[in-house]
């Protein structure tokens, strides 16, 4: 049986003063979120970033998972 562990992140970024808007966290910094996907070995086994700023977790899973790389589990787990 494979165990993988998932988590994210906030990572601040730079970016030009009109985007600054879209991408404010919730603590007022500029940021993006980074969702990644880790095995029992610590090894990456995905890492999807690039939703902005202030959002939910889950909002960021689904969006995640609409990527065609993001490793379902399979039927019926």
């Amino acid at each position: 049986m494979h165990r993988y562990y998932i988590d994210g992140t906030h990572i601040l970024v730079e970016v030009n003063p009109e985007a600054k808007v879209d991408i404010i966290n919730k603590d007022g910094k500029v940021s993006i979120n980074l969702l990644a996907i880790v095995d029992l070995h610590g090894r990456f086994t995905y890492v999807g970033a690039g939703k902005a700023g202030a959002c939910h977790d889950m909002a960021v899973l689904q969006d995640r998972q609409a990527d065609q790389r993001f490793p379902h589990p399979p039927p019926g787990l």
